[in-house]
Formats: structure tokens, C-alpha cells, sequence
């Protein structure tokens, strides 16, 4: 379990149906949307936003960030890029602490299971 894997990985094989549910629920006029996109996502979490990390790699990061526009980075700019953007580096760390949570959370079931097996 040595391998981190992104929140954005580990929602992306059911992105297409939460953002679908979350289409019908808000034609329907749904408020309170957030247990069926939770159910739908299979986790006790969703993600509704339109991009994928892989799609927003394949974007010039440039106009990206334009479309966005005041949003803050909280990632760092790769080493090798021209013109590296200012980051908030305290956000990072928080971030970075997020992921590894739910990175440990998600390996619990998983302990449980291999100590039941031993015993």
C-alpha cells in the first residue's frame, strides 16, 4: 500500500454517473443531493467539477489558468516549466495532509481484512 493514489483517481471510474445523477437530481430540484452522489461514487465522498486531473493535463496550463482566473494554486509548478507560478505553500501541505488521510483510511478495510485471514 506503498503507492499514493489521488482523490481524483479514485473517483474517476464513477465520475460519469455522479455527474449524471447529479444532472437528474437537479432537474428534479433536489437539494439535499450530497448521500445519492456519495452512493453513486461508492465512497463517502463525490466530486462534481466537470475536469479530471488527466483532462486538465492536457490543457495549455496557461489558458487554464486564465479560464480559471483568480482561483489560488495550490500545487507547485513543475521544475522544468518557463514561467512558474506563485503557490500557496501552507494550502499545499494541508492538501497534501487531505490525501494522505484518506490514503490511510482507505488501506483500514483492507488491514482488517489480512488480520481476520491470519486468525
Amino acid at each position: 500500500m506503498g503507492a499514493r493514489v489521488s482523490l481524483d483517481a479514485l473517483l474517476e471510474p464513477t465520475k460519469e454517473q455522479v455527474l449524471s445523477i447529479k444532472k437528474q437530481l437537479d432537474e428534479a430540484e433536489i437539494a439535499n443531493q450530497h448521500m445519492a452522489l456519495c452512493h453513486a461514487s461508492g465512497e463517502a465522498f463525490h466530486n462534481i467539477s466537470p475536469f479530471t486531473l488527466r483532462d486538465l493535463r492536457r490543457y495549455d496550463a496557461n489558458k487554464l489558468i486564465e479560464k480559471i482566473g483568480e482561483s489560488k494554486t495550490v500545487i507547485p509548478s513543475k521544475k522544468n516549466r518557463k514561467k512558474q507560478q506563485h503557490y500557496d505553500k501552507h494550502l499545499y501541505k494541508e492538501r497534501h495532509l487531505i490525501e494522505c488521510f484518506f490514503s490511510q483510511v482507505k488501506a483500514v478495510p483492507t488491514s482488517i481484512a489480512i488480520l481476520l485471514d491470519l486468525h
